[in-house]
């Protein structure tokens, strides 16, 4: 079988990368990109990097956006755009005959976008409509309680609190826009991937073209890329009016994508709370009855700075105690014990059969060989990580649990009617 990384054909420049992955889709071509804009997260650039990628298909300098409606509809293409945390990307759509005009039009989005003082409004009022959401959610507000005690508010997993997120934007107007894609917008590092019936010579032509004369200003990076130091401790949001409170225990770990660990500490954590039936699942909901829904993750871990690890489970206010302590006690154990051989090829071959499945199409494989490209992975990844997945042994797994997941520590973080009536332990 023919590997992807055989198919794939990297060109471009150092500022502007084009990846062609041809398929069998004939005629059509699907596309993802992203650009590297740096936010000061020291003054919350995140959230105005929030409204600039919100507003960047409400017309360009050239055309308005109903013009554009009208280029994409006759065209048939489909163009969007998203912010990202260090990132904003796009992704899309197009006949492979219209890829020169698509990319024109997507590169004078991002170059040239009127960012007009009526729409940054209305992303403003959508922002904020979003974020009045979350207030009432107690899975957002505990586990947003939770990411301000692991992390440093300048640090990219920190997650504002809802009505400070109102407040912020709240205040922000279209020359705070404009002023901040001029200054963080330019292809620092942009990557494009175009996946199916693709001519890469004919994008190696077209996309440099297009972006390689766009200039950034030459920032750092200016965020906080470690977490506290995990130490325990409870965090409340009182929610009165809420018949079940959600819970959210976790800490900070000490690992980057690239650290070999990374993929062992992954399978063995989908053991835990990957999915129905993991053992969280099957101990605290099955077994006990104490909840409708618990999960683990390992997320953001990222090159360029720490991820965390996270438990949530919704509990009724009647279980709340019961519901904390019967889970902590299964994380306790799983750490002290470790898993088994059996749950391990189970779960390997759940994570690569998904990985797979993924794959099956080209929005798929675009956005998985774009997330490798922004992790550093290379594009070889497509290939490597199912074969990585299956060649983690248990001692690998259960050493990657034993060296970085210390339940002892964990920060306790409830949204709810209540308090529990615990003090999470921790030494």
């Amino acid at each position: 079988m023919k590997r992807y990384s055989d198919k794939i054909i990297e060109q471009g420049t150092d500022s502007c990368r084009v990846y062609a992955l041809p398929t069998a889709a004939p005629g059509i071509v699907t596309f993802r990109g992203s650009l590297l804009t740096l936010p000061d997260l020291r003054a919350d650039q995140d959230l105005v990097q929030d409204v600039v990628a919100s507003v960047l298909d409400k017309g360009t300098r050239g055309r308005d956006q109903f013009e554009i409606a009208e280029l994409l509809d006759n065209l048939g293409a489909q163009i969007s755009f998203y912010s990202s945390g260090l990132r904003v990307g796009f992704r899309g759509k197009c006949l492979s005959k219209d890829i020169e005009p698509v990319m024109t039009l997507v590169a004078e989005q991002l170059r040239e976008p009127a960012l007009e003082d009526v729409e940054v409004e209305k992303a403003r009022t959508r922002l904020i409509a979003s974020a009045q959401r979350s207030l009432e959610s107690t899975s957002d507000q505990a586990s947003s309680a939770l990411s301000r005690e692991i992390f440093p508010s300048d640090h990219p997993n920190y997650s504002m609190a809802p009505a400070d997120v109102i407040s912020f934007f709240e205040s922000v107007d279209g020359e705070q826009s404009r002023r901040f894609h001029d200054v963080h917008f330019g292809s620092r590092t942009l990557n494009t991937v175009f996946v199916g019936d693709v001519d890469s010579d004919a994008l190696n032509e077209i996309v440099p073209a297009l972006f390689n004369d766009w200039d950034v200003d030459d920032r750092q990076e200016m965020f906080s890329a470690g977490h506290r130091a995990p130490s325990g401790g409870l965090s409340f949001v009182s929610m009165p009016d809420k018949p079940n409170a959600h819970v959210s225990l976790g800490h900070g770990l000490d690992i980057r994508r690239e650290d070999p660990r990374f993929v062992p500490l992954y399978i063995a954590n989908y053991v835990l709370g990957g999915n129905f039936s993991a053992r969280l699942m099957s101990r605290v909901r099955d077994e006990l009855g104490l909840t409708y829904g618990i999960h683990s993750s390992i997320a953001d871990v990222t090159p360029e700075y720490d991820g965390l690890w996270e438990v949530g489970v919704t509990l009724s206010t009647e279980n709340l105690e019961d519901g904390i302590e019967a889970t902590r006690s299964e994380l306790q154990r799983f750490v002290d014990d470790g898993i088994t051989e059996e749950e391990l090829d189970e779960k390997k071959t759940t994570i690569t059969g998904s990985f797979l499945v993924g794959l099956a199409t080209t929005g798929g494989l675009a956005r998985a060989l774009l997330g490798n490209v922004e992790r550093r992975l290379g594009v070889d990844y497509l290939d490597r990580f199912p074969k990585e997945v299956m060649a983690c042994t248990l001692d690998d797994a259960n050493e990657a649990v034993r060296q970085l997941l210390r339940p002892n520590k964990l920060h306790v973080a409830v949204a709810g009617a209540r308090s529990p009536e615990l003090i999470p332990e921790s030494e």
